[in-house]
C-alpha cells in the first residue's frame, strides 16, 4: 500500500473491543485533522467515510475522488496539531493518492478493498475495509485466531482492526472470513 507512515506507541492494545463506538461528529473532525496532520497530506475535499474508537484507540477513514487515507492512533492523540510531536504515542497512518474508483456492488454484497497488517509499540495489528451494497447494515470478521470482530459500516463503507500477531514460522498468516447482515434481517457468508 502506498505511503505507509509507522511511529511508535506506547498504549495498550488491551483496551481494544470486538465492537467499536461510532465517534461523534465533533471527534471525528478532529480525528481526520489530525490524520491529514501526521500524513501530511492536505484536505483536498476528502470525507469522514468511516470513524471508530475500539477501546482507547481512534481509526478513521477519508475517502474523496481518487484519494484515500486510514490512520489508526491512540485516542490521546486525536485533536494534536502536531502528532509528529508525540510519535511515542503511537500512530499508523497510510495515504493513497491513487485510490481505483468505488467497485460496482449487489445491494448484498461487500468487497474489501484494502487489507494491512501493521504494528505499534503495543504489537501487530490487522486492518480491513471496502465497500457494500445497499441493503447490508452489519459485517462481522471471523479471524483464523477466533476473534469476531463487528465492523463499522457507514454508508457504502466498512472497516475493522483487531490486535494480531508478526507472521512467522510459528504463527502463520491470519486469515478471515465475514458474516454479512441484511437489512431484512437475514445474514449470509459471502465466498
Amino acid at each position: 500500500m502506498p505511503g505507509l507512515l509507522l511511529l511508535g506507541g506506547d498504549t495498550a492494545y488491551g483496551s481494544w473491543t470486538p465492537t467499536p463506538e461510532p465517534l461523534t461528529d465533533v471527534a471525528a473532525t478532529k480525528a481526520a485533522t489530525t490524520c491529514r496532520a501526521a500524513l501530511a497530506e492536505p484536505d483536498v475535499g476528502k470525507r469522514v467515510a468511516v470513524s471508530e474508537s475500539r477501546g482507547e484507540w481512534t481509526y478513521v477513514l477519508l475517502a474523496g475522488p481518487g484519494t484515500e487515507a486510514i490512520c489508526l492512533m491512540p485516542d490521546d492523540l486525536v485533536g494534536q496539531e502536531n502528532p509528529e510531536d508525540h510519535k511515542d504515542e503511537g500512530f499508523f497512518g497510510s495515504y493513497d493518492p491513487d485510490k481505483a474508483p468505488p467497485p460496482t456492488i449487489a445491494s448484498d454484497g461487500i468487497d474489501e478493498t484494502t487489507s494491512t497488517q501493521g504494528s505499534t509499540d503495543e504489537g501487530w495489528f490487522i486492518l480491513s475495509e471496502g465497500y457494500v451494497g445497499s441493503d447490508l447494515i452489519g459485517v462481522t470478521v471471523h479471524t483464523s485466531s477466533g476473534l469476531d470482530i463487528e465492523a463499522s459500516v457507514a454508508g457504502n463503507r466498512f472497516a475493522a482492526w483487531w490486535p494480531s500477531q508478526e507472521q512467522s514460522s510459528d504463527h502463520p498468516a491470519e486469515t478471515w472470513s465475514y458474516t454479512v447482515h441484511l437489512a431484512d434481517g437475514s445474514t449470509r457468508h459471502p465466498s
